[in-house]
C-alpha cells in the first residue's frame, strides 16, 4: 500500500501542491487573441509553453494576463 501511495505521488502533476497563480504578460497582433509564455506542470517537472487565448478565455483558465503595448520595445 505505500508502494502504491509513494507511485500516485510521483505521478501526479506538481501543481496540485502549488496554489498560486502567476501574473503573465501577453503580446497580441491581432488585438483578438493575446499569446503569453506560461508555466505548465508535467510528471517531470515545470516547463515553458506559449499560448494564445482572447483575455476572457485567460481568466476563465484562471490567469492574469496583461497586454503589452505594441508601442513599449519602440
Amino acid at each position: 500500500m505505500k508502494y502504491l501511495l509513494a507511485l500516485l505521488l510521483l505521478l501526479s502533476p506538481f501543481s496540485i501542491f502549488a496554489d498560486e497563480k502567476k501574473d503573465y504578460v501577453a503580446k497580441s497582433k491581432d488585438g483578438k487573441t493575446f499569446c503569453a509564455r506560461i508555466e505548465v506542470a508535467d510528471v517531470t517537472g515545470y516547463r515553458k509553453v506559449t499560448k494564445c487565448r482572447t483575455l476572457a478565455e485567460w481568466e476563465k483558465a484562471g490567469y492574469t494576463v496583461s497586454k503589452k503595448s505594441q508601442d513599449a520595445g519602440a
